[in-house]
């Protein structure tokens, strides 16, 4: 799971490392944040559906507890 203060900076580097090594990705939409919310919106809503599960923190947490 990856969340973080830089959605288009350090969520998205993290995000490619971890899937040229093979992760099973969720990035925590609502736990990611960015100073251009238009940056935010586009990797959330376009670019990390490609490379991983993008989910809400309510949804990880119903995830992790079933």
């Amino acid at each position: 799971m990856i969340s973080g203060g830089s959605t288009d900076v350090g969520v998205a580097s993290t995000a490619y490392a971890a899937r040229d090594l093979d992760y099973n990705l969720v990035i925590v939409s609502d736990a990611c944040t960015s100073p251009e919310e238009d940056n935010h919106r586009q990797f959330v809503q376009r670019i990390f559906p490609r490379m991983a599960r993008v989910r809400t923190a309510e949804q990880v947490v119903r995830m992790l507890a079933g």
